[in-house]
């Protein structure tokens, strides 16, 4: 039985990790600039639009499956948030890393 559980969560995991807010993701996190944080600010602003608009439309009357996508919207605005506050932090981090080195 725990096995059972333990190859399903694995199999979640892998087709998770090819969505593709997780490939964004994982392309932002890869290179550290400020400027790849600018991106995931946009992205981030982006989604919590759309997240305001599906809700919107749900107030309005809207089909129900707009509540899915549009807490689907938020859980990905807020990804890009933690990404846009952690990339200066972890530039930061590496900086200090390599100084440290020199040293």
């Amino acid at each position: 039985m725990i096995r059972a559980a333990w190859n399903i969560g694995v199999s979640i995991h892998t087709f998770l990790q090819h969505a593709p807010t997780n490939l964004i993701i994982r392309r932002l996190r890869g290179a550290h600039s400020l400027s790849r944080a600018a991106i995931a600010l946009v992205l981030a602003a982006t989604y919590f639009f759309a997240f305001g608009i599906c809700f919107t439309l749900l107030d309005r009357g809207g089909p129900l499956w707009l509540a899915f996508l549009g807490f689907l919207m938020f859980w990905n605005a807020c990804k890009f948030g933690w990404v846009f506050l952690l990339t200066p932090v972890s530039i930061l981090r590496r900086v200090i890393n390599r100084r440290r080195a020199r040293s």
